[in-house]
């Protein structure tokens, strides 16, 4: 396993610590749990996105990516996704 930093707001780590403490584990755990849990809540969209062949247009509407591929020859857009921006690249 690799090591990477990670950056919360001072109460937050304090939360974190505090219920890490009550509950007898590691933040690095609960961390990995709590990612664990979201990545199972976006798990469709995440599929979708894991596919190159589907994305051939990306638009920024505000916070959110529209993700779709054009049909010129009929002239409309399949959208297949609209997700927020932060999750559109991973």
């Amino acid at each position: 396993m690799s090591t990477a930093t990670l950056r919360i707001p001072e109460e937050k780590r304090d939360l974190l610590k505090i219920i890490a403490s009550v509950e007898r584990r590691e933040m690095k755990d609960i961390i990995a749990e709590l990612i664990d849990e979201y990545v199972e809540r976006h798990r469709e969209t995440l599929e979708l996105l894991s596919r190159p062949e589907w994305v051939e247009e990306r638009l920024r509407v505000g916070g959110w990516r529209v993700l779709f591929t054009p049909n010129t020859e009929e002239r409309f857009l399949y959208v297949f996704a609209i997700v927020p921006r932060g999750e559109a690249y991973r």
